[in-house]
């Protein structure tokens, strides 16, 4: 991806879409969830009424003629995501000279030069679907928990979900209980919804932090600056017993052993055993040497070495003791010869390899990437730097430069022969990510048969295909490009940046960076009513010209000021609510009651002030009318916490449930005001 600038497009005008590809038709479905007017361009316009509502022109979207025609005038963006790139970069220089205010989003491959053109060009974005895939691919064949590995400023983010399993520590625990430094809640979705649950509302920052956790919830968390997997691991049983771990060892290290390793391996073991056996005769028995002398005697057989060299009467020694003799002699020529034609073989191979040498395939717990083309390449790259063992099937030989580090097995993945070579029977995942939809199917239910137990991701580009499959593999995960793609196209094409992509619960999430200017949607509101009137999870604030921020559950009280960044994880149902102002209704109501004897009032205005908004005069006016109503409407999460920390501080204070129902899902809610009833002072905005 590259991107000079990411400012937000004005409201209301629309956006022109040029290729109606599979990405293109996506990207024109995902546009029309945000309520903007779209206009399409291509050479061939498609039949039937798939683009209802959507204005055609036919024609080059190179030529400014064309674009003209399709009234770019009025356009906020142009999103050019035809299957070449080189006609993409040309249409976006067209379409600077049609419009040059309007906003480019370009499909292309990732190319240095790029980042120089949008600095020239100015309010372009270049996306290459591959690249915005790859993350979701990899975290599709690793193990259950990893959903997301991405950077903000090089701030490590990883988000996991986990399941709550037998013995699970967190069994019985408030879900805020898990919240711990660097880690925070996103997610609860309750095994057996409670009466307060609607089934499929789960949305971010619209869980019940007063639930507690039980066996079969799922949690989803982000954690910041260290990987998960070690974090992950507080809320699991730490107890493993020596045995197990020693089990554990010893099966990891027989199946990542060749056959002739392990022949070599087990004749160590028998001459070993000899060797003790032989030393404890000749200490203990015949002829009753000392320790030491007896090793030597054992070591000088082993190699070679006679009896007849050292005692002089050898005809008189018992008749065991020359059996051992014997025995140690075989057993050493033996060992010799196969350590010999281990050495052979090994110099053999180096000296014949006239290509730089690549790594031996892994035998266990591996993820295998069948595919080693644009998708394949970057998604095996990925899983290097999580430092997972992973193994490429590719038919063509690759090039020396191409993840020199990566073992590849020539051959197809179509193949059953191929797929055991690849040893599929002891590999934790598989991704089909060739060029060829159907061979990506076809791949996956080879393996899956021949590996039920193996976690499967299948790359397509149709998103009917998509649909189909996932009846024939209900097990698999089966991701789309072009959805995926289309998603944050649509997102950057009303001006918002698009630093990652993920999915979660079957959903495309987005790691979006907003920049606030005055008169959007995001102005002078506090993070908490945008986290949770959005439904979206800020992670990274930054005032202007100030140090990036990495958010925590405390700052939900920053108010946004023009200038200012923010990073979010949203879904496209969120970005769709930031984009028309839709806030969902406020359904808490927050009762002061009384002071206790021991509260201080200065310190609870301050609270009120700082957690509310309020003037101080009008924070000192609430507390000299008790019990009074708090005026302003808050979200259940947010009200929740500023109860107990008004508790805490000696205010007796009651939340109220007031809403009729449960709470609608932002793609459905409006936007509406919070009431007022002030009696003596008026509320702050909402």
């Amino acid at each position: 991806m590259s991107i000079v600038e990411s400012t937000r497009a004005p409201t209301g005008e629309a956006v022109l879409v040029c290729g109606l590809g599979r990405i293109g038709i996506a990207c024109i479905k995902a546009l029309r969830g945000y309520c903007v007017p779209v206009r399409a361009i291509d050479l061939r316009l498609p039949a039937g009424n798939a683009l209802d509502a959507v204005a055609l022109t036919q024609g080059d979207f190179r030529e400014p003629e064309t674009l003209r025609r399709a009234g770019i005038q009025a356009c906020r963006s142009i999103v050019l995501v035809s299957g070449n790139s080189a006609a993409n970069i040309e249409g976006a220089l067209a379409a600077r000279r049609a419009n040059p205010s309007i906003r480019l989003v370009v499909r292309s491959e990732q190319q240095s030069w790029h980042s120089l053109l949008a600095r020239r060009l100015g309010n372009l974005v270049v996306y290459e679907p591959n690249r915005l895939a790859a993350a979701a691919f990899a975290f599709a064949a690793l193990d259950g928990e990893m959903l997301a590995h991405f950077y903000v400023d090089d701030v490590l983010f990883q988000v996991v979900e986990h399941w709550v399993e037998p013995g699970d520590r967190a069994i019985g625990l408030p879900v805020e209980a898990l919240h711990m430094p660097r880690r925070q809640v996103l997610l609860h979705i309750p095994a057996r919804p409670g009466p307060g649950h609607a089934p499929g509302a789960a949305e971010f920052s619209g869980w019940r932090p007063e639930d507690t956790v039980k066996l079969g919830d799922r949690v989803l968390m982000l954690s910041t600056g260290t990987p998960f997997s070690t974090t992950s691991r507080l809320l699991k049983p730490s107890h493993v017993h020596p045995s197990q771990r020693f089990a554990q060892f010893k099966r990891r290290l027989l199946e990542r052993l060749e056959r002739p390793e392990k022949i070599a391996l087990a004749g160590l073991g028998a001459m070993i055993m000899l060797l003790l056996l032989a030393v404890a005769g000749f200490a203990w028995g015949a002829p009753r040497l000392p320790v030491h002398e007896a090793l030597r005697l054992a070591l000088m057989l082993l190699t070679g070495g006679h009896l007849a060299d050292v005692f002089v009467q050898f005809d008189t020694l018992p008749v065991g003791v020359r059996w051992a003799e014997i025995l140690l002699t075989i057993m050493g020529t033996l060992l010799t010869a196969v350590l010999y034609a281990l050495l052979t073989d090994r110099l053999l191979t180096t000296r014949f390899q006239l290509l730089t040498r690549r790594p031996r395939p892994p035998s266990y717990d591996h993820v295998i990437v069948a595919g080693l083309g644009a998708t394949g390449e970057r998604i095996a790259g990925l899983l290097q730097d999580l430092r997972r063992p992973v193994l490429g099937i590719e038919k063509d030989a690759l090039e020396t430069r191409v993840l020199p580090r990566l073992p590849v097995i020539h051959g197809s993945a179509t193949e059953e022969a191929t797929l055991r070579d690849a040893k599929l029977s002891t590999a934790h995942g598989l991704v089909a990510a060739t060029a060829n939809d159907l061979q990506n199917v076809e791949i996956a239910v080879l393996a899956s048969a021949l590996n039920p137990n193996c976690r499967i991701a299948v790359r397509t580009f149709d998103p009917r295909l998509t649909e189909n499959v996932s009846l024939l593999l209900p097990r698999a995960k089966i991701l789309c490009v072009s959805t995926l793609a289309a998603t944050a196209y649509a997102a950057a094409a009303l001006g918002e940046h698009v630093i990652g992509l993920f999915q979660a619960l079957e959903t495309p999430v987005l790691v979006v960076e907003y920049h606030v200017t005055d008169g959007d949607t995001l102005v002078q509101r506090a993070l908490w009513e945008i986290a949770e009137g959005y439904a979206v999870v800020p992670v990274v604030y930054q005032q202007l010209a100030a140090e990036v921020r990495v958010l925590t559950p405390e700052d939900a009280a920053l108010r946004l000021q023009h200038g200012d960044r923010l990073v979010v994880l949203a879904t496209a149902a969120s970005l769709e609510a930031i984009e028309r102002g839709d806030l969902r209704p406020r359904e808490h109501e927050l009762w002061l009651e009384q002071l206790r004897p021991y509260a201080e009032p200065l310190q609870v205005v301050g609270m009120l002030t700082q957690r509310l908004g309020y003037t101080l005069e009008q924070a000192r006016d609430l507390l000299a009318n008790l019990p009074q109503r708090v005026p302003q409407r808050l979200y259940g999460l947010y009200g929740l916490r500023t109860q107990r920390a008004l508790r805490a501080n000696g205010v007796l204070a009651t939340l109220r449930h007031i809403g009729a129902g449960s709470v609608p899902s932002i793609s459905t809610a409006r936007r509406q005001p919070a009431r007022s009833d002030w009696t003596k002072l008026s509320a702050p905005e909402a």
